[in-house]
């Protein structure tokens, strides 16, 4: 071969030239068949992804291809399909399954335990009552779909959190609430009590002190050892004092005085049953309600 010879490239069956893949460490510039954008890659690179227009394409011999698509085919029915065995049917069951009722409480446990009714729920977002069974710890309201815990709760220590649920909650003597709000149904108090108080049961305190905060419940009872002192309104449907109370109290029905009860403030209710002994120390407002006409009871019944 004469030296100013060059050699002619190579050419594969379909005409396309090809040439020496470049040595390794090198970098090769390719022309997105898309676009026509040129970009440099490694020598190496089997695909890769224009920077341009983000269209991928493959590369061979160093040139770039457009990149092929698979194509999907649907196979064509053969003479075997006719021969194949029929899938296999499902075998319906012997029995058809059914739930099982539980069974019904065997007469000691209807004589020791009886059968509780449901109980009424207030819902804490809507307030809607409704009914649920008297063992269940949770359930949901039909109306708004909120959740409300019947779980009861037993305080025990200083507590600072919000308390919610639609169960009972009792504060023992070393158990204290500050600072917080409480929702519950039933609320009884052995111990310090500094909190906003919604009720939709009975109130019950046997401790002594300032309660703060505003008070919302359906009965406040009040036990004879007690001396509380409410330094915010107390409403309440009925209320019952058998120790030393000192606040504003406004009741929907009757306020009751039991024997030796003191009390000392405004009471708003729509009447006032006072047995003997008590005293009551303040004005007293009757209003109507809307089941019975207001009145006032000095005299106790004969029976306590």
């Amino acid at each position: 071969m004469p030296p100013d010879a060059q050699p002619s490239p190579k050419t594969d069956p379909s005409g396309i030239e090809l040439t020496e893949p470049p040595a390794t460490g090198q970098r090769i510039e390719l022309t997105c068949p898309e676009c026509g954008h040129l970009q440099r890659e490694p020598s190496r690179v089997v695909s890769t992804q224009c920077r341009i227009c983000r269209v991928h394409y493959q590369v061979h011999d160093g040139r770039a291809v457009a990149r092929l698509l698979p194509r999907a085919r649907f196979a064509k029915p053969g003479a075997n399909d006719a021969a194949a065995a029929p899938p296999p049917a499902v075998r319906a069951p012997i029995m058809p399954l059914r739930r099982i009722p539980p069974p019904p409480p065997s007469w000691w446990q209807r004589f020791f335990f009886g059968r509780q009714p449901p109980r009424p729920v207030h819902c804490l977002e809507c307030a809607h009552v409704f009914s649920t069974s008297h063992e269940a710890e949770s359930t949901q309201c039909p109306k708004c779909g909120t959740y409300a815990s019947l779980r009861d709760h037993e305080i025990r220590e200083p507590w600072n959190r919000r308390l919610a649920t639609r169960g009972k909650i009792t504060i023992h003597k070393e158990g204290a609430i500050n600072q917080t709000s409480i929702h519950c149904h039933d609320l009884v108090v052995h111990g310090k009590l500094a909190a906003e108080v919604h009720c939709t049961g009975t109130f019950d305190i046997h401790s002594s002190g300032k309660i703060t905060g505003p008070i919302h419940c359906e009965t406040l009872r009040i036990r004879s050892k007690a001396h509380v002192e409410f330094l915010e309104p107390v409403h309440a449907a009925t209320m019952l004092v058998e120790g030393t109370a000192r606040g504003c109290f406004i009741c929907q029905r009757d306020a009751t005085l039991a024997k030796r009860a003191h009390v000392f403030g405004l009471i708003r209710a729509s009447g006032m049953v006072k047995h003997r002994n008590a005293r009551h120390v303040g004005t007293l407002d009757l209003i109507e309600s809307p089941t019975s006409p207001a009145r006032t009871l000095a005299q106790p019944p004969q029976r306590d």
